[in-house]
């Protein structure tokens, strides 16, 4: 796999850098324990390493491609990341996952009421850091913009989350509701990344666009070969038990695939008696793991067409290339 280039190391310092320094405005009066919350999620308490920070990697890469000055995109960064991670908070509250990042998630460790307090404060936040593009110099309707286009991404993030919590395969096209549901809850985020920064580049309404669906499909394909490492992954690699996703019956893409080809298959995932390593080799007797690398390859090829499209300046666009190639990469 190969290492970040100067210009991705020079944006993902920064990145993490602004996150923090603004994040510090959780510290003041008797509420800074809430930074200490925040502090753990992030993983700051544990080492202060850099997170991977994808979202504001696209963010400011994005914006550098199509012709701005990135560091005038950190305030938008900044905020899709802390958006990100308080749709992240609240998922493992209504998933009830025990950890994250191979550590206890915050309403384990504060309980449900300051889980979810903390993960309105991250959104609270991010709502905030937008505005700082003003100070930057930014017109007026640009910040406008940009929020307007996050707001509407949050509402896609709680849209997403419906359909996941209220997914039921007993119903038909579970695919095309499998869709559905990723676009919202995953391709949203990351298109909305890339677009914004855009955005803060002065792009034009082509272009913009042209990034948000270049987001878009890479995010697709980002959810596809995740279902994939959360199937046949280690744990290592997942932060949580070998087959989880299948013990739990969690809808994703290779038994949703295997749903819609094979009567059998139907049956054994209804089956509670079914266990892990049953599913498991019906799911490779069917080619369910060569069907989601397939679609997600096709994902990756619409995203690199809609980038190319955006006719963007070449380092960057290279940076983002490589981005989206170990994203991938790691996720297969």
């Amino acid at each position: 796999m190969s290492k970040d280039s100067p210009l991705t190391s020079q944006i993902l310092e920064a990145a993490n850098a602004d996150l923090r320094l603004f994040s510090e405005s959780l510290r003041q009066g008797p509420s800074a324990e809430l930074y200490e919350m925040a502090a753990h999620h992030f993983g700051w308490d544990e080492d202060g390493g850099p997170g991977k920070g994808v979202r504001p990697l696209l963010c400011l890469l994005s914006s550098a491609a199509a012709g701005g000055d990135w560091r005038r995109a950190l305030p938008a960064a900044t905020s899709v990341e802390l958006i990100h991670n308080f749709s992240l908070i609240h998922d493992d509250i209504e998933d009830g996952s025990d950890l994250r990042r191979h550590r206890p998630t915050l309403w384990k460790l504060w309980g449900l009421p300051q889980a979810v307090n903390a993960g309105d404060a991250l959104f609270a936040l991010a709502r905030l850091s937008s505005y700082r593009l003003l100070e930057l110099g930014h017109d007026a309707s640009i910040v406008l913009r940009v929020q307007h286009m996050l707001d509407e991404t949050c509402l896609d993030l709680m849209k997403g989350q419906y359909l996941d919590l209220s997914f039921d395969v007993e119903q038909p096209r579970v695919l095309e509701r499998y869709l559905e549901m990723i676009r919202n809850k995953t391709a949203s985020l990351i298109g909305a990344s890339s677009a914004v920064g855009a955005v803060c580049a002065g792009a034009s309404d082509r272009a913009i666009s042209a990034y948000q669906t270049f987001g878009h499909h890479l995010g697709l394909a980002f959810q596809m070969l995740d279902d994939v490492l959360g199937t046949w992954g280690s744990e290592g690699s997942m932060g949580k038990p070998v087959g989880a996703d299948v013990e739990a019956r969690k809808p994703s893409y290779p038994p949703l695939y295997a749903l819609e080809i094979s009567p059998d298959f139907s049956r054994l995932w209804r089956d509670p008696q079914a266990g892990r390593e049953e599913i498991m080799s019906a799911l490779d007797r069917l080619g369910a793991q060569d069907a989601a690398h397939a679609a997600a390859a096709e994902q990756t090829r619409l995203a690199f067409k809609s980038l190319a499209s955006a006719n963007p300046a070449e380092s960057a666009a290279a940076a983002l290339r490589s981005l989206a190639d170990r994203l991938l990469v790691r996720q297969s």
